[in-house]
C-alpha cells in the first residue's frame, strides 16, 4: 500500500513541470501540467512574470515553435504587489495533435519591466510530454469535446493589510469633523455693546493723521455711538440738528446735551478751520470722545429714556468740563 501510494506521488510530481529563471530585477516562472496526458486531453501553461511596475509583455506568433500544438491563448491578469511591483499573469492551452514524445518548444518572449527601453528576451528549454492513445483507428466522432479555459487561481488578498488603517483613518476625520461642527454650532455667542463698538473705533484711530482727518472720524464715531445706543439718527444729521434730536427725545439731561454740542462743535471746528492744527489737538478729541461715550454709556445704558426729572451726574473731570460749558 505505501509503496503503491509512493509510486503515485512521484508520479504526480513527474507530471508537473515547474522552472523559474531570474532577468534583471524581474523574476519569471513558467508552469505546465500535465506532462504526461492522453491525446484528447490537453495541457495547460501559466507564464508568470513579476518586476517593477509596468510590466509588459508581447507574445510571440505562434507561440509554440511546433506544428504538433494547438494553442489558445487565455486573457492576461495583472496585479500589483509589494514596493512598486506588479505581476503579470496569463494561461494557455496546448492541445496535441499527435501522440508520443512530443516536444513542447515556446518561442522567445518579449517583455519589459519599469519603463525600460529595450525588450529582454526570455526563453525556455525544451519540455517533453507523453501523449498515448489507446485508438488504433481514431474515429472523430467519438472526440471529447474541448473544454474552456480554467479560471485562474485566485490572486493574494492584499486589502487586509490597508484596510484597518484607512478605516482608522476615515474615524479620525469622521471624530474631527464632528468636534468641529458641535464647537461652531453650540459656541455661544459674543455679543459686542455699543459703547464696546464706539471705543474700539476711537482706539483704531491713527493719532499720526491731520488733526483735520482725526476730527472727523471722532466725529462720525460719536454719531454713530448715538444711533446704536438711543436710536437717534445722528449719522444723517449736522451738529445743530442732532442737539434738537437729543432735545425732543426728552431723555438727556441739558449736561448730557452741552457735552456732545461741546465734543461735535470741536470737530467741526477743527475740520472746517482752513489751516493745520497740531496732533496734540486730535489726540485730545480722540481723549474726550471716550470718556463722552463712557459716560453716557453708564448714566443711559439703554434707549428707554431717563425717568421725568432725572438729571444724570457727570462723573469726575468730564462733569468739571460740562459746567464750565453750561457756565460759558
Amino acid at each position: 500500500m505505501i509503496r503503491w501510494l509512493m509510486l503515485l506521488i512521484v508520479g504526480w510530481l513527474v507530471s508537473v513541470y515547474d522552472s523559474s529563471q531570474r532577468l534583471g530585477t524581474a523574476v519569471c516562472q513558467l508552469h505546465v501540467r500535465p506532462t504526461k496526458i492522453q491525446l484528447s486531453e490537453s495541457v495547460e501553461a501559466i507564464l508568470t512574470i513579476e518586476g517593477p511596475a509596468p510590466v509588459e509583455v508581447e507574445l510571440p506568433e505562434p507561440l509554440v515553435d511546433s506544428p504538433a500544438w494547438h494553442v489558445e491563448i487565455g486573457r492576461p491578469e495583472v496585479a500589483a504587489t509589494a514596493e512598486g511591483r506588479e505581476r503579470w499573469r496569463q494561461s494557455f492551452r496546448l492541445i496535441p495533435l499527435q501522440s508520443g514524445d512530443v516536444p513542447l518548444v515556446f518561442r522567445p518572449i518579449g517583455f519589459r519591466t519599469g519603463h525600460e527601453v529595450r525588450l529582454r528576451s526570455l526563453r525556455w528549454s525544451s519540455i517533453s510530454i507523453r501523449v498515448a492513445t489507446d485508438v488504433s483507428a481514431p474515429d472523430l466522432s467519438a472526440a471529447r469535446p474541448l473544454r474552456g479555459f480554467e479560471p485562474l487561481p485566485p490572486a493574494e488578498k492584499r486589502w487586509v493589510t490597508w484596510f484597518w488603517p484607512v478605516a482608522v483613518m476615515v474615524a479620525l476625520v469622521g471624530l474631527c469633523a464632528l468636534l468641529l461642527y458641535r464647537y461652531f454650532r453650540w459656541r455661544p455667542k459674543v455679543e459686542i455693546t455699543a459703547e464696546q463698538r464706539a471705543l474700539f473705533a476711537l482706539g483704531s484711530v491713527n493719532r499720526t493723521l491731520p488733526a483735520a482727518a482725526v476730527a472727523a472720524e471722532v466725529a462720525d464715531v460719536v454719531r454713530r455711538f448715538l444711533v446704536d445706543q438711543h436710536g437717534i439718527d445722528a449719522v444723517r444729521l449736522t451738529t445743530d440738528e442732532v442737539i434738537q434730536a437729543m432735545r425732543q427725545a426728552r431723555r438727556f439731561p441739558d449736561e448730557c446735551i452741552a457735552a456732545v454740542k461741546r465734543l461735535l462743535g470741536r470737530c467741526d471746528v477743527t475740520k472746517f478751520a482752513g489751516r493745520e492744527w497740531e496732533q496734540a489737538i486730535g489726540a485730545e478729541l480722540i481723549q474726550e470722545g471716550e470718556r463722552l461715550i463712557r459716560w453716557i454709556a453708564q448714566e443711559f445704558p439703554t434707549n428707554q429714556g431717563t425717568e421725568s426729572g432725572k438729571i444724570a451726574s457727570s462723573p469726575g473731570d468730564f462733569s468739571a468740563e460740562v459746567k464750565g460749558v453750561n457756565q460759558g
